[in-house]
């Protein structure tokens, strides 16, 4: 009589028992810590993704530990505790965050119409998968919805009657999106030369200091002063006149603020650290896909903290014929 592994028995059960099961693939991008790599896993157990992408990067050579916690990390995977298929993309050297993340989920939308994409330092509710899984599919077609956020950076969240809201601003500690959008990321920012100046970029803003805040980071993007993809990919949108859903609630948590980071060090801004909540379903959707400019003004005051400026008639030459 032919019997099934222990393993496999045990693993079957757990779909039987599990009230939701995920068909949209989900993405962890990893690097070096294993320890923050399997809360993340261990969260995905409440909705159990039939499919896993792994994108992880290489150890650096300057980093002596780097090797063998890159080995930890990847270890994770070779146990998952649920039945799923799982797709590695490993590079066996550092191409850095930029370079891994923006090849990787390459890869990904080769194979993928649409994905849900987390870091190794994120934990999201059930409702955040709920909330993308649907949402993905209302708004596959709509070509100016470019993404959908797990984070809210607003206060009194309570005051929103709608699930979600419309925003210019894409924020990608929990994010999903589709293939449509993705191939039209231009990492290299390569049209930024031509763009900075044309009036559809300058009137997106609000104030003009906003629009020189945008100005300053996307030129020092564009030069490798800063090595972010996540601005290069809100240029993207920006370029296409694109929009990103909003949760009217924070859906994720960021367990990353700590010296093992890349970019999150510290939360110096105590508006980061919002809790993660639960949505209510069936979800109220808007009526349209205008942008919350109240919402949207908030976040470039408080969490990127733009601050007014003095613009003299020397800025305005040098923005002009200089840069």
């Amino acid at each position: 009589m032919f019997v099934l592994p222990i393993r496999l028995h045990a693993n079957w059960l757990c779909v039987f028992l599990c009230d939701f099961m995920l068909d949209v693939p989900i993405v962890i991008i990893v690097f070096n810590r294993p320890d923050k790599t399997l809360q993340v896993i261990n969260s995905l157990a409440t909705v159990q993704p039939s499919r896993l992408y792994v994108i992880a990067d290489g150890p650096r050579s300057s980093h002596p530990n780097d090797e063998v916690l890159c080995k930890k990390t990847r270890e994770l995977f070779e146990s998952i505790p649920w039945p799923c298929s799982i797709f590695l993309e490993y590079s066996d050297v550092n191409l850095g965050l930029r370079k891994r993340i923006t090849t990787g989920l390459d890869w990904v939308f080769s194979n993928e119409e649409s994905a849900i994409i987390l870091e190794d330092d994120v934990i999201a509710t059930k409702s955040f998968f709920l909330f993308c899984e649907e949402l993905l599919e209302l708004y596959a077609d709509v070509s100016n919805v470019f993404a959908i956020s797990g984070n809210c950076f607003q206060p009194n969240q309570e005051q929103y009657d709608e699930s979600y809201y419309f925003s210019r601003y894409a924020h990608c500690w929990g994010w999903a999106t589709w293939r449509r959008s993705w191939v039209l990321n231009d990492d290299t920012m390569s049209s930024w030369p031509h763009e900075r100046f044309k009036r559809p970029f300058r009137q997106m803003f609000e104030h003009s200091y906003i629009e020189f805040f945008w100005y300053r980071r996307f030129n020092s993007v564009y030069k490798g002063n800063i090595k972010a993809w996540s601005y290069a990919w809100l240029y993207s949108i920006w370029r296409r006149d694109g929009v990103s859903i909003i949760p009217s609630r924070n859906l994720v948590q960021n367990i990353g603020f700590d010296a093992s980071a890349t970019n999150t060090f510290s939360a110096t801004n105590s508006k980061l650290l919002q809790p993660s909540l639960n949505l209510e379903f069936p979800l109220n959707h808007p009526k349209t896909t205008s942008v919350n400019k109240t919402a949207d003004l908030y976040v470039e005051k408080h969490i990127f903290e733009i601050k007014p400026v003095l613009f003299t008639f020397v800025d305005r030459i040098k923005r002009k014929f200089f840069n």
